[in-house]
């Protein structure tokens, strides 16, 4: 099995794949599930996990949206660009904002794509930030250890500090591009 699908086209094997997670996620039974697993990782109780489990997905996935929306939002007002951690959370907050919009497009179709660009761009420019800053501190770290390798490692941190203030200047624009971005589900 694992052969067959490695011979195939890999562009065609993921858009099948995409399109067989889409189908599934349209049925009944994943709504349900979706919406029960959502209402107890809340921490809701049972009576609030059985109306859960009786709503249509298009019912929920706005509220759903919004919550991954608002959260990103607060992540936004709290970022610091010169914290990485700051810039990791909001890169773990747009990320499953991303998730949730690919979970749900197809109940949207063309009117998420726009949202969907730039909430992907964002998290891709924060994620090339955050593996810029982690290969700076474990260069920093791998110089500590290994003094011959303190100047290849060095330019090496520094390279990786420069594409960082690099990388920060374009995520200014990133950052207005999506705050001005209307939320396709409201």
């Amino acid at each position: 099995m694992l052969s067959s699908a490695l011979d195939g086209d890999p562009v065609e094997c993921r858009h099948a794949a995409h399109q067989a997670a889409k189908k599934v996620v349209l049925e009944t039974a994943f709504t349900r599930f979706v919406l029960a697993f959502w209402s107890w990782s809340l921490g809701a109780d049972e009576a609030l996990i059985g109306k859960a489990r009786t709503l249509a997905l298009e019912e929920a996935a706005a509220g759903m949206l919004t919550r991954l929306e608002r959260k990103v939002e607060r992540r936004l007002g709290d970022c610091d660009d010169s914290d990485p951690s700051s810039l990791h959370r909001l890169r773990k907050s747009a990320k499953k904002l991303r998730y949730g919009i690919e979970y749900l497009e197809s109940l949207y179709g063309k009117d998420a794509k726009p949202y969907h660009k730039r909430c992907n761009a964002l998290q891709k420019r924060l994620g090339d930030i955050n593996d810029l800053t982690t290969l700076v501190d474990r260069a920093a770290s791998l110089a500590r250890e290994r003094i011959d390798l303190a100047p290849a490692v060095g330019a090496l941190a520094d390279r990786s500090e420069s594409l960082v203030q690099e990388e920060l200047k374009g995520l200014h624009k990133r950052l207005r591009r999506f705050a001005n971005e209307s939320p396709f589900w409201a």
